[in-house]
């Protein structure tokens, strides 16, 4: 994580709101969602290390930050399951380029907000599962913010 960035609550409301609502492109809201995730997640490591710029190592991928956050036990295992999802997501619209949103499974980033987001149904438009996924996306990026502002509080203390 470089030094520079300042990522903010606020933040969250302004850049990803925007994403979800004005965007009807999943592959855009999936990235943007993606980069807020991993840069909340490399703020949490940091509040952990005494060396926080460790982090700006190309070898730390995202899929090892996870590891890092589960082993240092400081997310519950609903938040990490849907961060996983998202990751899987986020590979598989960016890598693969027959991969349609509307094909998806979404059921375990929704699971864990479930009860913020009107019941999903089977039946759902793209429009619907997009919305549905944004504001998943939407309460786990102001979860992770609030851990992370935590735990910059008590670092500071």
């Amino acid at each position: 994580m470089k030094s520079k960035d300042n990522f903010k609550a606020e933040y969250v409301d302004k850049y990803f709101s925007a994403a979800i609502f004005m965007s009807s492109d999943p592959l855009s809201v999936v990235l943007k969602a993606h980069m807020l995730v991993e840069n909340l997640i490399e703020r949490l490591i940091a509040s952990r290390l005494k060396k926080e710029n460790i982090l700006d190592e190309r070898d730390f991928t995202f899929h090892l930050k996870i590891k890092l956050i589960e082993s240092m036990n400081l997310l519950t295992e609903d938040l990490l399951v849907s961060i996983r999802r998202l990751n899987k997501i986020r590979n598989d619209l960016a890598h693969e380029i027959k991969t349609d949103f509307e094909q998806l499974d979404i059921s375990d980033v929704l699971k864990c907000f479930e009860q913020y987001i009107p019941k999903y149904e089977p039946h759902y438009s793209q429009a619907d599962k997009m919305q549905k996924f944004g504001f998943a996306m939407y309460h786990l990026l102001a979860t992770l913010s609030g851990i992370v502002d935590l735990a910059a509080r008590v670092h500071k203390s």
